[in-house]
């Protein structure tokens, strides 16, 4: 809530932990969305991540410059 578009048909429920900034350290969006580091590097000093937020059904893709800090999400196989 208030996420009508949100199902967890793929069993993920992501908690919103924000991110850290990569230049100033601070901490935003904590609470409201929630970001994940992806395994690939877009660029030297840049990764994707994905992204979920409260008020939307889809997820994003976003570059992150990796001084920042996000979520990590374990799998077992």
């Amino acid at each position: 809530s208030p996420n009508t578009d949100a199902t967890n048909e793929s069993g993920f429920s992501g908690l919103p932990g924000g991110y850290r900034s990569g230049n100033d350290g601070g901490f935003s969006d904590v609470g409201s969305s929630g970001y994940w580091w992806s395994s690939t590097e877009n660029d030297t000093g840049y990764a994707w991540g994905r992204g979920l937020t409260y008020s939307s059904g889809t997820a994003g893709q976003y570059d992150y410059d990796e001084r920042g800090g996000l979520s990590v999400r374990c799998l077992r196989d």
